[in-house]
């Protein structure tokens, strides 16, 4: 779902810089990607915070990935 997401604002900041000089464009998309990536870093780190909360000290913690290929 992320990934659908992200695509998204990045065609939604395409939109709104596609007149621009291709350079400013990329500049622009690269600014966006970085933007995305800090935020999904912050978003994680706060739900571990927030996990953490909730386990004893002693817990052991499985975690699974759906991503198959992409991972």
């Amino acid at each position: 779902m992320n990934l659908f997401a992200a695509l998204e604002r990045l065609r939604r900041r395409f939109e709104r810089e596609r007149r621009r000089p291709p350079e400013e464009i990329e500049a622009a998309l690269v600014e966006e990607a970085d933007a995305l990536a800090a935020e999904d870093i912050a978003a994680c780190l706060r739900i571990g915070q927030l996990g953490a909360e909730l386990l004893p000290r002693e817990a052991t913690v499985l975690t699974h990935c759906n991503a198959g290929a992409l991972a």
